[in-house]
């Protein structure tokens, strides 16, 4: 997905949950590790059948004292109405359009 290579700098990343609150309008979730090899929970959404650029969950960087934040779950509807939750010490729930 377009922007995963700038973040994901330790060569780790993977996708945990994907949802489409219809055709070609999704987000997709989960984490990737930066060049220290800390996980950092990571975003991304489609937009009439076009995917944006992935970045961190924002706000996440700042709370992920574990350095093993992810993103479990995210949920769409309507479209471009999302809410992720994620992993992260201590948790962190963001609810917005990405």
């Amino acid at each position: 997905m377009p922007g995963t290579a700038v973040l994901n700098k330790h060569g780790f990343a993977r996708v945990s949950s994907v949802s489409c609150a219809s055709a070609g309008n999704c987000a997709a979730a989960g984490f990737y590790s930066d060049a220290s090899g800390s996980l950092q929970a990571l975003v991304v959404s489609e937009r009439h059948g076009v995917w944006g650029r992935a970045m961190e969950v924002p706000g996440s960087g700042a709370l992920n004292k574990g350095a093993e934040a992810g993103v479990q779950s995210v949920s769409c509807a309507p479209a471009g109405n999302c809410a992720a939750g994620s992993t992260a010490t201590p948790p962190v729930t963001s609810r917005r359009s990405w």
